[in-house]
This record gives C-alpha cells, sequence and structure tokens, in this order.
C-alpha cells in the first residue's frame, strides 16, 4: 500500500535554491555538517543525510526573538538575504520559525532535495485530552520527497522551538518518530476541525478529515510511568509563499498578544554529553516500550552524539533539558545577564549599544 503521499500523489518538483553553491557551502560548515563536499552538487540528498542536517541546524540556530527587542526597528526580518547574514555569514543568532525553517528549506533545495513549504496554526490550549485552542497560520512547515524517483513525502519542523522536532516524519496518519531522546516522540494523526463545514457525504455528515495535527509524548518521571501528550499545531499540505509569510511575520511582532510581544523567547538543542548519553542508553529499553514509533534512529558516528538536549529561556531563568530531567542552569537579574545568558547557551549576539532598545518594552528588567 502507498503510504506518505500529497493529496492526488502529487510530486514536489526541483526548484533552484535562492543561495548560490559557495553560499551553501558557507552554510554546511557553519552547522558543522560532518564531511561535507567541496561542492553542493556532490551532496546525496537522502533521507538519512535530511535527519543529520536537521540536527545539526537545530544545534546551531536557536529559536529567539532578540532582534525584536534589541534593535531600533523592532521588527523580525525573514528575507532570504537578512538570514544568511545574520545567522550564517555573521553567525549572530537565529530567530523564530519564519527564520529557521526559511533557511533551511533554501538550503535543502541548494542540496538537491525536493522541497516545498507550509504553514501551521499553534495550539496554545494545554495537554490532551483538553480541546485544543488554535492560533493562525502563523507557524512555518517544511516537506520533502527525499528520494530521487518516487513521491513518498517527509514532514519537518527545524524551527528549534520548544518541543521542537528532531528527525523528518513519514506523512502519514499515525506515524511516529524518536524525539530529542527516547524519552520523547513525534507523532502525526490526521484529524477534523469541529468547526469545519467540510464533509466526508451529505448523507452521514461525517466530518473530513483534511487536517494533520502534530503531537508529542514526553516521559515525565525517570522510570518511565509518567506520560504526557500534547497538541504542538497543526497544518495542512497546502504550499504558502513569501507574500503569506510576510504578512504572518508581521502580525506576529506586532501583535501585543503574542508571546514575543510580551518575552525574550530562546530554544535550543545541544548534544548530549558522554555520561548523559549513557544514562539515555540505560532507560533506552524502559522508555521504548511505551514508544509508538516506527522508525530506527540514525546513527552517525560523525556526529557527536545520538542524543539531544535543549536549553530555554523562560522568563528570568534559563533551564536546561535533558529527557524528563529539568534543571535551571542561569537566573538573570539584569539586561547584562540576559545578553551573556543569550551567547553562552543560545550563541545569540546582543551589542551592549544595542541593549538600551529594550527599555520600556514587557521584557525589559526594571531600570
Amino acid at each position: 500500500m502507498s503510504r506518505g503521499k500529497l493529496p492526488s500523489g502529487v510530486y514536489i518538483k526541483h526548484v533552484p535554491s535562492v543561495y548560490s553553491p559557495e553560499q551553501v557551502s558557507r552554510y554546511l560548515a557553519r552547522i558543522s555538517y560532518p564531511n561535507p563536499p567541496s561542492d553542493p552538487k556532490e551532496f546525496h540528498p537522502t533521507l538519512e543525510n535530511l535527519e543529520v542536517l536537521m540536527q545539526c541546524h537545530i544545534t546551531t540556530f536557536a529559536f529567539e526573538n532578540s532582534v525584536q527587542h534589541y534593535s531600533e526597528h523592532h521588527t523580525m526580518p525573514i528575507s532570504p538575504s537578512y538570514l544568511y547574514e545574520r545567522m550564517v555569514k555573521r553567525a549572530e543568532g537565529g530567530h523564530y520559525c519564519f527564520g529557521n525553517n526559511g533557511l533551511f528549506a533554501e538550503m535543502l533545495k541548494g542540496l538537491g532535495y525536493r522541497t516545498y513549504t507550509g504553514a501551521g496554526r499553534i495550539n496554545v490550549g494545554p495537554s490532551l485530552p483538553a480541546p485544543p485552542s488554535f492560533l493562525a497560520f502563523v507557524h512555518k512547515v517544511i516537506f520533502v520527497q527525499p528520494s530521487q524517483d518516487d513521491n513518498t513525502t517527509y514532514f519537518l519542523d527545524a524551527s528549534s522551538g520548544g518541543s521542537c522536532m528532531t528527525r523528518p516524519i513519514l506523512l502519514e496518519d499515525g506515524e511516529w518518530v524518536e524525539g530529542a531522546t527516547p524519552s520523547e516522540w513525534h507523532g502525526l494523526v490526521k484529524s477534523a476541525r469541529g468547526e469545519s463545514s467540510l464533509a466526508t457525504s451529505l448523507k452521514d455528515e461525517e466530518a473530513a478529515k483534511i487536517e494533520w495535527r502534530l503531537l508529542v509524548k514526553h516521559v515525565k518521571s525517570p522510570d518511565g510511568n509518567e506520560i504526557d501528550t500534547k497538541l504542538l499545531y497543526s497544518f495542512i499540505t497546502d504550499e504558502f509563499h513569501t507574500a503569506d509569510y510576510e504578512f504572518a511575520n508581521y502580525g506576529v511582532y506586532t501583535s501585543t498578544n503574542d508571546i514575543f510581544w510580551r518575552s525574550i523567547v530562546g530554544s535550543r538543542c545541544f548534544w548530549l554529553s558522554p555520561q548523559e548519553e549513557k544514562e539515555m542508553v540505560d532507560q533506552l529499553q524502559n522508555w521504548r516500550k511505551l514508544n509508538s514509533a516506527t522508525n530506527s534512529v540514525t546513527l552517525v558516528k560523525e556526529l557527536p552524539s545520538q542524543y539531544l538536549g535543549r536549553y530555554s529561556m523562560e522568563g528570568r531563568v534559563v533551564k536546561r533539558h535533558t529527557g524528563p530531567r529539568t534543571t535551571i542552569v542561569c537566573e538573570m537579574k539584569s539586561e547584562l545577564d540576559r545578553r551573556d545568558a543569550l551567547q553562552k547557551f543560545f550563541g545569540v549576539v546582543v551589542r551592549e549599544e544595542d541593549l538600551h532598545w529594550v527599555k520600556g518594552r514587557p521584557p525589559a528588567f526594571n531600570q
């Protein structure tokens, strides 16, 4: 049976990247891709290499919005030239989904992948079984057909935010993949919106399942007996374009009700240490008994680790997450403290002369 197909079995065609081969090569060096080819045209656009690219990307670029508050313009530019200059050439930080996934999608094109981008609706509601509360289409996502001769499609999100995906997932109802560690899994389910007007027939009016939902499951206790499941967002397979993202991006950084207006956020993956990886391996068997994932984890000996942790900036603290364990690693009491934390944990450069631009805005420390 055919699995992982877009509606009507359509193919994604090859589209040239906005970035030059030289820029793509510099990107591979920036993310520390293991043994990169001297010429991007020699890159092998396989599923395994896609997973490695994704993990190198999310350990390099943080999900963050520092420019929104520490700049005179208080915007979040998303043009390809800006993203390349800030993230790759100057290595000054990351972005949120429009930037991180925007850069990644174009670099994938430059490496020979057939890909396009779509959009999703973030769920701001609590964990399941509580009903979702969706925002508008303000989250950028990516679709890839890594095989050179068929239309098998994978979904991915390399934005690095929150409980981010760490590897592609087959676009198939009920598919699951392992997340940062064996204590986390991401899954896809096809569903229908409760308020939808669409049905499979007029006779029984069964709601048409045309919407996808990305779920994440977390082991919340070291013994693996407590599991939390959250619906992260919904998405459709329509292709979205520059005008769509520019409009959505403007709405995100100007909305006074948005978390990005109220906060300076940060989230970044990191490779686990050998000791932390050993602890994960020791608990692997117990956790995987609870896991419905159908794929195996790609092991690449050139990578620092097979598992990831995450740093997160939450209010005035920075937390370090490894599997079900969370520790506070930094407490901030001033803008200088936050500047140093952004640099140390998230690779974000904020110049001292730009710190004053946050004054009077919601995230600012008391002056």
